[in-house]
């Protein structure tokens, strides 16, 4: 027998493990019973009755979860025995069957406390509620059916339900590179990724900022991964919208509309047809990360100068208050620091200055300081007639001048929004749609940011 493992077979009390070259533990349905067979070198197979013989090492197993080697369908099991390492012999609640496996093709997982958390006590209890207190036969029913699904469900670490009742949302790999073939915008671009690196994610937005192309992408993805994913809603339009979105760029064929019974009877009846014509060449995914990368950036800075005008829009409107109210108090304001050109840290500091100068004469020192700190030479703006308080401007109004500059410079110092063109090539491109020999886009001669044009971008998720 192979000496992989160390183990030791008895059947009856008689030593088996030198005579024997291999052993098998099967079910047998012709005697209702477990089986175990031992192979000897000359061929022969002797099989007796597994609780006639002993396996050791063997280890018995409660109540705890399995899972087969590639699913992620996760069952809970009774009890179970694990013999050598090699065969398990499990039990389900209410089977009386019991079931054989190989070890290297399944896995045991430990249950969690998820059905204790108050998250899960409180949907059992209002399905409870919905079964006591449903008002005809058809809806005790259905009722009765939730509270018996709720019980089946599985305490297992790596459910989303099992990370939303317990309020720990675990990370994930993403397992690959992310496209976006439905189109993106900084916002979107992060949802989805943080769609594949966490349990759970929730994204939240108005009508019509995006979530359904989110959506879109994120499926995408999934389905890049071979995988399969279901689509649900607490009304028919949320699904129904995907769908029709998928429809219209010719992948209604990967969509199965189940749900209600009647959907299923259409579904199968009526198998959407697999398109004959051959997929037009998709560029390499380290094309598209490349391309992907500098799009990145272009959203980033957009953000950027959008935010920069908003900045400039709010301290704008200040100004214009603040001047609307010296216009009507008569407050005089003798003097502008605009001219010297200074960042508004730079005018904080001046006016500070002229401050501690207006009980004072104007003396050489002070003349020097000017100079050599704000580049100012001339003094006399400053100052009416010999021994004269300096004259200073509106601290407010100073401060909000020096705001709606110091906002327009960050702004100009984004030279790459300015690339509108180059924006649309990288868009289209991620979204497999670009053509070279296309004219500039009308979306290019869109609403401006600071001093420069950008096309129009979907709105934010």
């Amino acid at each position: 027998m192979s000496k992989e493992r160390m183990v030791s077979i008895y059947v009856g009390e008689e030593d088996k493990t030198a005579k024997i070259s291999d052993w098998t533990i099967y079910w047998s349905d012709q005697y209702a019973a477990l089986q175990l067979s031992c192979h000897f070198p000359s061929m022969k197979t002797y099989t007796r009755p597994l609780s006639e013989c002993r396996i050791v090492p063997s280890r018995e197993l409660g109540k705890t979860l399995l899972t087969r080697q590639g699913s992620v369908v996760v069952q809970p099991i009774e009890k179970g025995t694990i013999y050598g390492e090699r065969y398990a012999v499990v039990h389900y609640p209410g089977v009386a069957k019991p079931y054989v496996y190989k070890m290297d093709g399944i896995q045991f997982v430990t249950q969690t406390a998820m059905k204790e958390s108050p998250v899960f006590r409180y949907f059992s209890d209002v399905a409870d509620t919905r079964r006591d207190r449903a008002g005809s036969a058809d809806q005790r029913q259905i009722a009765a059916n939730v509270v018996r699904q709720l019980g089946k469900l599985s305490a297992s670490r790596d459910t989303a339900l099992n990370a939303y009742c317990t309020g720990q949302n675990g990370t994930q790999a993403q397992g690959g590179s992310l496209i976006y073939p439905f189109g993106v915008n900084e916002s979107q671009l992060a949802a989805v990724e943080q769609a594949f690196s966490a349990q759970i994610s929730v994204i939240e937005g108005p009508h019509g900022t995006g979530k359904t192309q989110t959506i879109l992408n994120i499926l995408a993805n999934i389905l890049l991964r071979g995988k399969t994913v279901a689509v649900l809603s607490n009304n028919n339009a949320a699904v129904e919208n995907v769908y029709e979105k998928l429809e219209k760029s010719s992948l209604g064929h990967l969509v199965a509309k189940l749900g209600s019974s009647k959907n299923r009877e259409d579904f199968f009846a009526n198998l959407p047809p697999w398109p004959s014509a051959e997929s037009e060449p998709a560029p390499t995914m380290d094309e598209i990360q490349t391309m992907l990368a500098r799009l990145k950036q272009h959203l980033h800075d957009h953000n950027i100068a959008a935010q920069l005008q908003t900045e400039i829009d709010e301290l704008t409107i200040e100004r214009r208050y603040l001047q609307q109210w010296q216009n009507e108090n008569g407050v005089h304001v003798p003097l502008s620091l605009d001219k010297y050109g200074l960042s508004p840290r730079k005018t904080a500091d001046l006016m500070a200055y002229l401050a501690h100068l207006r009980e004072q004469r104007i003396r050489l020192k002070d003349r020097i300081e000017l100079l050599f700190n704000f580049r100012i030479f001339r003094t006399k703006p400053f100052a009416q007639g010999s021994g004269a308080p300096v004259l200073l401007p509106c601290p407010a109004d100073a401060l909000l001048r020096q705001g709606v500059e110091g906002q327009r410079r960050g702004s100009a110092d984004l030279p790459r929004i300015a690339g509108a063109w180059e924006f649309h090539c990288l868009a289209e491109s991620i979204n497999g749609k670009f053509d070279a020999s296309s004219e500039v886009p009308s979306a290019c001669a869109g609403p401006r940011v600071g001093n420069l044009r950008r096309p129009d971008l979907p709105e934010t998720v």
